[in-house]
């Protein structure tokens, strides 16, 4: 084994360029992993350290039992509790402190009328709690305000918003209100919590905004030193059990904490670390591609060495662990490498957050040792994986018939491989359609869509392999088409082109294993281009179908929201004939807790067309729920019928079912009168109003008065027209972070075309010197190398982009199966395949130059004297 070992090592060190060039791939693949799991530990370690400062003081909790949605969902809504819980707290034995907590929404507006946050961090309102240990922020500049009209705010908002102690400040509650900043805290030693705003009022204020006279969302408790928290856990549960009955809990720091680090991992961290492990697992596979391709060819260049091997007494186990081992080699130090750069990645991404002002506690990376070992063992792992089929096809040849001159070349594609790919492409191609149909009938009947998108997974990944099967077969008629195409388009480069398809056609496995690590990539990237012309498309058809309005007002995502005052106000602006508010909430319907939309339903039906089935919105109000036919069927319910709803407040109605309609791509499921609502939604806010203009009323000028009414930081106002193109403008960003991604994986491919362009210079070397001797000049051999390069580059390519549009379709119709226009809504993204084929054909040609330049450099009579 050490002379296999040597062996081994003595092959890597004779050529180090393609040892790097081999582990390369694996470096990049790597480096994107560990960085994914790296900055994930980071965030998350950053994110338990600000928890459990925030909560350092606590001992318990004090909180309403009662909640509507998930609790690790951002949407969810908690019950109040009541004030008087307080009180009667400091009175227990063991008790130091306890202090109401009064938290809502609030939003700052900055001296230069923008809001500051939203759209991500929460902006927080809240009543200030005086006792230092039960709260984290620090008072930096000022005091602590005392009287209504009085707000401190939080350092990162006075920076960002331009604003000083004595300023009179404007802000969203979700009406506006004007306060004067009497104090500028901290957040420990940070300006802000993790991005958060804060806007901390008195009392009493904060109580009239946020969750009514006489309740708190919480109550905080402090702990005498040397009091066990147990004990007082069990004395405070019955003060409360005394005070206020069921309905009412107490939690421990301990548990709080662990609930906010389970919620921000399920919902933000679980989101972004999946998201980038999906890719980087595309990388990684298009890098195990690369790695097999470069190992057959280097396989096949030692089939001399292997077989004077074999002819010496090496036996067929020790010829393969040689390519094992040195796969390992290659592995183990690529993996190393691709995870320290990862680190590197990870902590310039750190500090690009910091710097962008997303301040999420990391003060530095956390390398847990698990991210490290996951990293390097699925290097490895690919790499050994990827090697071990060309081992195994080198350690099999007969030691005499491999001390021939010249190499055989696979020019045929085996049989089975042909059955196995036709059936595992046909086969895929049939559950993709399939899934769509089943995802249909799954949304006819109100069922779970889940079945059809495991077979819609299935089938892709099938049709995937197929066309991995039958790339070879492609390779062919491409090598032939492309000496045909250069000797129309281009007379002088005929040659150079019949030389370049014939190499292409007389080893299309080769071809074809450089291409298909493009295929990948670029069915993955195509994939989700065809998704997204495709959602841009349904949803300009799905808004114009439905919305018969001209205006669009919306409040940012996170933001405080419109108020109902400024609602009211826009209704009665002249420019405006018709008029709805939208509230988005939670509520339990008919035991279920789901998303609502809250709204005039008689006002709603003046501007859109829901495709009501039966009953009506015309005439409905209080009273009157409106349902879509999937909760219909799946409740059993009628027009006429009583469906129970509850509310956060613990309100319980028995609602009338006036309408039931089939578009629920804006309204859900669910549909509520206001007046049924927002008395129990506690911090009652407007999050959309729907308007059409009054006769004879320019949009653009309806628009400029609704902005002007709305005063600075308001919601924005769109025309439809401009609604429709903001929604694309979203999913143009989302596609653009996707194909930086993605980009990584494509780059890989490319790099693999280049290197198995280089190892086959390396093998015809006495062929490109007998070609050279007959009279081929060094620009033709360029050329052929380079034509080459690009016909592997456009099969791949073609092939990614068939299979990605297919793909594509299949998602569409099995995932928007119960929106109505977006099932079918295939829509071929022309603009990004016509740029996918040229940045191919393109980054081929770069690909072949160093390729292309060794091989024009080699020496005639050396060339022919290789053997």
């Amino acid at each position: 084994m050490a002379r296999i070992l040597r062996l081994s090592l003595r092959r890597l060190t004779s050529d180090k360029r393609r040892a790097f060039s081999t582990g390369f791939a694996i470096i990049i693949g790597v480096a994107f992993l560990a960085a994914t799991l790296v900055l994930g530990d980071t965030m998350r370690a950053g994110f338990k350290g600000l928890f459990a400062e925030a909560n350092a003081g606590i001992d318990l909790a004090v909180r309403s039992e009662d909640g509507i949605g998930d609790a690790g969902d951002e949407m969810f809504v908690r019950g109040t509790t009541d004030e008087a819980l307080v009180e009667r707290i400091r009175q227990v034995p063991g008790v130091a402190a306890a202090a109401a907590q009064v938290e809502g929404t609030a939003q700052i507006i900055g001296a230069d009328g923008s809001a500051i946050g939203g759209g991500g961090p929460p902006t927080v309102g809240a009543a200030w709690i005086d006792d230092p240990e039960l709260s984290p922020y620090r008072i930096r500049e000022g005091r602590a305000p005392q009287v209504d009209g009085e707000v401190l705010i939080d350092a990162y908002s006075a920076r960002e918003g331009d604003i000083a102690l004595g300023d009179t400040v404007e802000i969203r509650l979700p009406d506006l209100i004007e306060s004067e900043v009497v104090g500028i805290a901290t957040f420990g030693e940070r300006d802000s919590f993790a991005g958060a705003t804060l806007a901390a009022f008195d009392q009493d204020s904060a109580q009239r905004w946020f969750t009514g006279d006489d309740q708190v969302s919480a109550v905080l408790v402090r702990a005498e030193p040397g009091v066990d928290v147990a004990q007082l856990d069990a004395l405070v549960s019955d003060t409360v059990s005394e005070v206020v009955g069921d309905g009412t809990e107490v939690i421990t720091s301990a548990e709080l904490t662990a609930e906010q680090e389970k919620a921000i991992e399920g919902d933000f961290l679980g989101m972004v670390t999946m998201m980038l492990l999906a890719f980087a697992g595309v990388a990684l596979v298009v890098a195990g591609f690369s790695i097999y391709n470069t190992f057959t060819i280097m396989v096949s260049q030692r089939s001399r060495e292997s077989s004077l091997l074999r002819a010496l007494g090496a036996s067929r186990p020790q010829v393969l662990s040689a390519v094992t081992i040195e796969a390992v080699l290659v592995g183990l130090v690529a993996s190393l490498v691709g995870t320290g750069v990862g680190v590197g990645l990870a902590e310039g991404l750190r500090r690009l957050m910091a710097s962008a002002g997303m301040d999420l506690g990391m003060e530095s990376i956390t390398i847990n040792s698990a991210a490290v070992v996951t990293a390097v063992a699925v290097g490895l792992v690919i790499t050994v994986l990827s090697s071990v089929i060309p081992a195994i096809k080198g350690s099999r040849a007969a030691p005499l018939a491999a001390l021939r001159s010249t190499a055989v070349e696979a020019t045929s594609v085996g049989r089975i491989r042909i059955a196995a790919g036709v059936f595992a492409l046909a086969g895929g191609a049939a559950m993709v359609v399939t899934s769509g149909q089943m995802a249909a009938d799954a949304a006819a009947e109100a069922a779970s869509g889940g079945p059809a998108m495991s077979v819609l997974g299935i089938g892709a990944l099938a049709a995937l392999v197929g066309a991995v099967l039958l790339a070879p077969l492609a390779a062919i008629p491409f090598g032939h088409l492309l000496s045909r195409v250069t000797g129309a388009l281009w007379p002088s480069g005929r040659i150079s082109g019949r030389l370049a398809g014939r190499n292409v056609v007389r080893n299309p496995r080769r071809t074809a294993s450089s291409a298909v690590a493009l295929v990948v990539g670029v069915t993955v990237v195509t994939l989700f281009a065809t998704m997204a012309v495709s959602m841009k498309g349904a949803m300009d058809d799905i808004v114009r179908r439905t919305f018969g309005g001209d205006i669009v007002v919306s409040a940012e995502w996170g933001s405080a929201g419109i108020g109902t005052d400024l609602a009211s106000r826009i209704h009665e602006l002249p420019e405006v004939d018709r008029a709805a508010d939208l509230s988005y909430g939670l509520a339990r319907v008919d035991g279920d807790d789901r998303d609502i939309v809250a709204t005039d339903l008689n006002a709603i039906a003046g501007l859109t067309d829901l495709g009501v089935e039966s009953g009506s919105f015309a005439g409905a109000g209080a009273g009157e729920v409106a349902v879509s036919r999937d909760f219909a069927l799946e409740n059993q319910v009628e027009v006429g019928d009583v469906v129970p709803v509850s509310f956060v407040d613990g309100t319980s109605l028995d609602l009338e079912v006036g309408a039931i309609y089939s578009e629920t791509d804006f309204m859900g499921n669910v549909m509520l009168h206001s007046d049924d609502y927002l008395p129990h939604a506690g911090q009652s806010t407007v999050d959309v109003v729907l308007l059409s203009v009054a006769e004879g009323i320019d949009v653009s000028d309806a628009a400029s008065s609704i902005e002007a009414a709305a005063g600075r930081g308001g919601p924005t106002v769109e025309t439809r027209d401009e609604f429709i193109d903001s929604i694309a403008g979203e999913i143009d960003q989302a596609l653009t972070l996707i194909y930086g991604l993605l980009g990584l994986a494509v780059l890989i491919a490319l790099m693999g075309i280049a290197n198995t362009l280089a190892l086959s210079v390396h093998e015809r070397t006495r062929e490109i010197g007998l070609l050279r001797a007959v009279g081929q000049s060094r620009r033709q051999l360029r050329a052929t190398v380079r034509w080459e390069s690009v016909v592997t580059a456009v099969l791949g390519t073609v092939g990614g982009l068939g299979l990605g549009v297919f793909l594509g379709w299949g998602v569409v119709r099995a995932a928007f199966a119960r929106s109505q226009g977006m099932d079918s809504a295939l829509a071929v993204p022309t603009g990004s395949i016509v740029a996918i084929v040229v940045l191919a054909v393109l980054a081929a040609v770069i690909a072949s130059v160093r390729p292309a330049r060794r091989a024009a450099r080699l020496d005639v009579l050396d060339a022919l004297a290789t053997v």
